[in-house]
């Protein structure tokens, strides 16, 4: 493999932190099975943030390779592809963006977030989509009904769990969701139980507080919650408090995209961003307040 093609595939698997290769072919597959166009947008955003990456020289080109570089230019391609549709704008708003993208993680690496040791992760995707929905708000189209409704059976968290997994990624197909769970069980059996626990964890919270029945159905309260279970339950913290940490953060992301959805603002990935920042900041604290408490928390391109 060429080390363009694997930095296009392991961008769609650091979507969710991994740099497994397989991982990105199974979430190609994912988006291809909802939408070849969505699919063709996600290999399209990697490879446009991905370049502009390559011709940064503060940003290293081993990260490129890996994947580092390219996972937010992928999704933010396949959100003009899911706002706008197969248009002009679409195109404009996917390397536009995704070209963006890199400047911005190239901003947060040099910035405050930095300096405090908080990681990058999707944000350049929400900073840089946020602004081009609300920009194209007069291009977009009513959202889609919701395809799935509750039956009052055991298929219903099923269903929760498979889009939640498959809205991470702006889609809404439930085969989408299996192959993504697929991918990352592919790339270690931790891996994948996180997610489903995070998923889970998150639709159940969204049931409990009496969250749209359809939406939590629908994916909508769970997704950030697969991202928070596999940062905090697999990449960043490794205390011993770590499972009730990651819980307890899973659990947060549900009334904080319910306030930004209230709020009327692009809730994108936000909720995982903002959630994890702010349990990486208080651990940061708990351990400065310890003898021998170490620095800043460890970070993910």
């Amino acid at each position: 493999m060429t080390r363009l093609l694997l930095a296009l595939l392991r961008s769609q698997a650091q979507i969710f932190f991994q740099p497994a290769w397989l991982t990105g072919v199974l979430l190609l597959a994912a988006f291809a099975v909802a939408s070849p166009l969505l699919a063709g947008l996600a290999l399209l955003g990697a490879a446009v943030q991905s370049a502009t990456a390559w011709f940064i020289p503060a940003l290293d080109r081993a990260n490129v390779v890996e994947g580092k570089h390219g996972f937010c230019g992928a999704l933010t391609a396949v959100a003009a592809g899911t706002a706008l549709g197969p248009t002009p704008a679409a195109l404009v708003w996917a390397v536009a963006g995704s070209a963006a993208c890199a400047g911005v993680v190239l901003v947060m690496d040099r910035g405050r977030t930095a300096e405090r040791g908080l990681p990058a992760m999707t944000a350049p995707f929400c900073a840089v989509s946020s602004v081009a929905l609300l920009a194209t708000a007069s291009m977009q189209s009513p959202p889609p009904a919701f395809a799935y409704h509750p039956t009052g059976t055991l298929l219903d968290p099923v269903v929760a769990v498979l889009l939640s997994a498959a809205q991470v990624v702006l889609l809404d197909n439930v085969w989408s969701g299996a192959l993504i769970l697929a991918g990352l069980f592919a790339a270690g059996w931790a891996v994948g139980l996180w997610a489903l626990v995070g998923a889970a964890v998150a639709s159940a919270v969204a049931w409990a507080v009496g969250a749209d029945a359809d939406g939590v159905l629908n994916g909508l309260d769970g997704y950030s919650g697969v991202l928070v279970a596999l940062s905090l339950g697999l990449v960043f913290v490794r205390s011993r408090y770590r499972v009730p940490i990651t819980l307890a953060a899973v659990a947060l992301t549900v009334p904080v995209r319910l306030l930004l959805a209230g709020a009327g603002m692009p809730v994108y990935t936000w909720p995982f961003v903002l959630v994890t920042w702010a349990a990486l900041v208080l651990i940061h604290v708990a351990r400065s307040r310890t003898k021998g408490g170490s620095g800043a928390p460890p970070r993910h391109a």
